[in-house]
């Protein structure tokens, strides 16, 4: 088992690193089996013949009298030492793999990273290191291994790396690196996302460019007060309640100001349904008219009489002028 794990954790790593690194040399089943068995008989001998010869007080030579042991049974003594030594053998193969492997990660972590990045970046790239050192990997070290990883890449990023997390209101992050918020007293920058807007003041008299906005406060109130547009517009005070709680009905109008309307044109067959069908979906503060060569259409049509206004009438003679190209382009000239 640990064999094959020493195999295929090799190739792993190879193929990672991009680096040829060489798998150990293995021997077969059936000379691992020989050798073992040789060694288990040879240790089992020896330490029965030491447990006789310790149990044995009437047989004592001078080295064994001076507290040393033969050479052969010190021998023995090492090797069985040794074995000892090696329990938990599966715990430090995987353990030192891991070691091996852990550097490797933590440049798949860092790959394509800018000098900051948001937290979303961070866990996607923090992601892609765990599987990679997952496929590589096995044994009971890996847990610990991974939360080495996930806290070593953590402290790359928290190491000034970290970008502001704040997105703007159409969607787009703040470029900066992590700075206080946006409201608090200790922000040493505003949010920015890179996108600048021409905006226009209430009257539309006064415009300039300002920075895509992060809260509602600053695109709705702040930006708008331009300086020589406050008394271009009448100002609609509405009315204060003495306690808190929805205003009465009687306490609103509507107030519509100097008589603005949007004009729509519907010209020809196609334009006409359109203009229908803006009509059917019951828009309002929209005046319509309609342009066509049909009469009998025009008849048809529910918009008001002096909205309709008729061309081509002697080359059509109240007609269409259909799909011919030639009729169509001599009733617009003629008109």
């Amino acid at each position: 088992m640990v064999a094959a794990a020493a195999v295929s954790a090799t190739a792993a790593v190879s193929a990672a690193s991009g680096k040829p690194v060489n798998a150990p040399d293995l021997p077969t089943f059936d000379k691992w089996l020989s050798i073992s068995t040789s060694i288990l008989t040879a240790l089992l001998s020896g330490r029965n013949v030491l447990r006789c010869q310790s149990e044995s007080k009437t047989h004592t030579s001078p080295t064994e009298k001076n507290g040393q042991l033969p050479v052969g049974s010190n021998a023995i003594e090492i090797t069985l030492s040794c074995l000892e030594s090696n329990n938990g053998l599966n715990m430090k193969f995987s353990s030192s793999w891991c070691q091996r492997v852990l550097p490797t990660d933590k440049e798949i972590y860092l790959k394509g990273l800018p000098a900051f990045y948001t937290t979303r970046m961070h866990e996607v790239q923090l992601q892609k290191a765990l599987r990679s050192f997952g496929s590589m990997v096995k044994g009971p070290a890996v847990r610990v291994f991974s939360k080495k990883l996930e806290d070593e890449c953590r402290a790359i990023w928290e190491s000034g790396r970290q970008q502001c997390d704040t997105v703007s209101l159409t969607g787009r992050p703040c470029k900066h690196r992590r700075h206080g918020d946006f409201f608090s007293s200790d922000a040493m920058e505003q949010h920015f996302s890179g996108y600048v807007f021409l905006h226009a003041c209430s009257c539309g008299r006064s415009r300039r460019l300002r920075d895509e906005p992060f809260d509602f406060q600053t695109t709705n109130v702040s930006f708008n007060c331009f300086q020589n547009c406050d008394d271009l517009l009448p100002t609609l005070a509405l009315p204060r309640g003495n306690n808190v709680g929805s205003f009465s009905v009687s306490s609103w109008c509507l107030v519509r100001l100097e008589g603005a309307r949007i004009k729509v044109i519907g010209v020809g067959g196609g334009g006409s349904n359109a203009v229908y069908k803006m009509i059917e979906s019951s828009m309002k503060g929209v005046e319509f008219w309609i342009v066509n060569t049909n009469f009998q259409a025009m008849r048809m049509s529910p918009i008001e009489p002096e909205n309709r206004l008729q061309i081509g009438q002697e080359l059509t003679r109240g007609l269409g002028a259909g799909a011919d190209m030639v009729f169509v382009t001599i009733t617009a000239n003629t008109s």
